[in-house]
């Protein structure tokens, strides 16, 4: 039997039949047999707030797909090449994707950002803002 840990506060695995009775597949007959996949886009410097953002998403039962980060990124060691590399990448995550979801955290988008929305529309995905009003 697999087991999954749901919930970080109780810090407890429970099997995957526990866990729908509990509700946190409560999508997943409307869904069909694949689960809805959102890809999560945004400037790195909120890549924290992309990783709440899939926790949450994951407990609805969504599967959210995130950038690429390298930790030579982190040093600012990555090449031209790579980041290109990386962000093709990505925009097939965006392909996979049924949504796509735009951490603006304070409404910004960033010119990378941007060219993923204008890739996603162009493609005709569903593109939804974090932040609506900023």
């Amino acid at each position: 039997m697999k087991y999954l840990n749901y919930n970080e506060d109780r810090r407890d695995n429970v099997s995957y039949p526990e866990a729908k009775r509990l509700g946190f597949y409560k999508n997943f007959q409307e869904r069909g047999p694949r689960g809805k996949v959102v890809c999560i886009c945004g400037s790195m410097k909120f890549y924290d707030n992309m990783i709440v953002e899939q926790v949450r998403l994951a407990k609805e039962g969504i599967v959210a797909l995130l950038p690429i980060v390298d930790p030579k990124d982190c040093e600012g060691n990555l090449t031209d090449e790579e980041k290109e590399f990386y962000a093709q990448i990505h925009l097939q995550k965006i392909e996979m994707a049924d949504e796509v979801y735009i951490v603006n955290v304070g409404g910004y988008v960033g010119k990378r950002t941007a060219l993923e929305i204008s890739y996603a529309a162009r493609m005709g995905k569903i593109i939804t803002f974090m932040e609506t009003d900023a």
